[in-house]
């Protein structure tokens, strides 16, 4: 991060950071508007996939013109983050009402008494044999 974004967090982000991204950065942008507000997922970067998914969240960051990530909230989770961009925030709220479906019905699925046409790594089965 460079020197005047950290700055400005340092001096300006204040209080429980917890559900804030969308404000601050939205703050943040028009204090530095050659930033891009970018919207997405953040995973811890320190464990093995999936082996914390529940602790990814939705989120809101900013690019610099260069692509570095700017993230004037991350102290909130207090671990090492990986971003993963969904874009503006209507490619944002498509991709969180999709998650939020699927989620809802793997909650709710009646699992098959009978075995399926896939195997359980995901490949289909053999039609020859």
């Amino acid at each position: 991060m460079t020197d005047p974004y950290a700055a400005w967090i340092a001096v300006t982000v204040r209080g429980n950071l917890r559900g804030r991204c969308a404000a601050w950065t939205r703050q943040m942008q028009r204090v530095f508007p050659e930033l891009r507000r970018v919207g997405g997922i953040v995973a811890p970067a320190d464990r093995r996939p999936y082996a914390g998914r529940h602790l990814v969240q939705h989120h809101w960051w900013l690019l610099t013109p260069a692509g570095q990530v700017v993230d004037p909230t991350a102290r909130q989770f207090g671990w090492p983050l990986v971003y993963i961009a969904f874009g503006d925030e209507a490619a944002l709220m498509r991709a969180c009402t999709a998650w939020d479906e699927f989620v809802r019905l793997l909650h709710t699925a009646v699992p098959s008494p009978e075995p399926t046409p896939y195997s359980v790594r995901g490949a289909p089965a053999s039609r020859h044999g």
